[in-house]
């Protein structure tokens, strides 16, 4: 009887074991998926904050009306101040440094008025413009910058094929592309095991696309259906162009 007894005490024992290492194993799970949800939530945050600057940058760094044109000055501090205005978390800068591509300092704040105005030249690093800055938890570092070569090592997915030959229009030599990068740090954790060593890493570029003028389309479709809609009326200070809506009925746009 005692030894029956003993028995069952043993495998009361071993169940706890067995249980408590289960237990243990069973939170480990949790807290990795639940610290790794967090980093994946942090990468979508810092993408989407990097995504609208970048396209704030890219409005002011080559303006509609000046085709070809590119300043990358005023279009890294636009999209500074996108990431100040809307994601305090990333853009509240304690330290912060301003470079051209060769990483010479500039001899003004980046966003000084005197710089608004310098253009970028195609494949010459010196005339582009480079932020790089912490916030003052150490947190987040942000790297912003006009020319961009998007070759960029630190980013293995620029070997991939088809990243290869996408490297934008050689014409303007980088100068037509802005990078904003978010490195955002979380410390030792288990998410962080899945990720690079830095915690998350995001990269945003945005190219613009120089396209050839073109024809007013008003034009093209009168010249496609060469409906005699236009007509020239003489008279020296007198003299106009009249757009007939349909046949010869004029609407009554004169154009001096």
């Amino acid at each position: 009887m005692s030894v029956t007894r003993q028995r069952r005490s043993q495998q009361r024992g071993a169940v706890a074991i067995m249980v408590a290492l289960f237990m243990a194993a069973l939170c480990l799970i949790a807290a990795f998926t639940v610290d790794l949800g967090l980093v994946r939530m942090d990468r979508q945050q810092n993408k989407s904050a990097a995504d609208s600057a970048t396209l704030a940058g890219v409005a002011a760094l080559a303006p509609p009306k000046k085709a070809g044109t590119f300043y990358p000055f005023a279009g890294v501090c636009a999209a500074l101040h996108y990431l100040e205005a809307n994601s305090p978390s990333v853009g509240s800068f304690a330290t912060s440094t301003w470079t051209d591509g060769n990483g010479a300092a500039t001899p003004v704040d980046g966003c000084d008025p005197s710089l608004a105005t310098a253009t970028c030249t195609p494949n010459n690093p010196s005339t582009w413009a480079r932020f790089v800055g912490t916030t003052s938890d150490g947190r987040f570092t942000v790297h912003i910058q006009s020319g961009y070569d998007v070759s960029d090592p630190s980013f293995p997915e620029e070997s991939l094929p088809s990243l290869q030959t996408d490297t934008g229009d050689p014409t303007w030599g980088n100068c037509d592309q802005l990078a904003v990068i978010v490195a955002q740090t979380r410390g030792t954790t288990l998410g962080a095991l899945a990720t690079s060593s830095d915690g998350s890493v995001i990269r945003s570029v945005a190219r613009v696309t120089v396209a050839p003028p073109k024809d007013p389309v008003s034009l093209l479709v009168l010249e496609r259906h060469d409906c005699q809609a236009l007509a020239i009326t003489s008279g020296g200070a007198g003299g106009r162009i009249e757009v007939n809506g349909y046949d010869d009925a004029s609407t009554g746009v004169h154009l001096p």
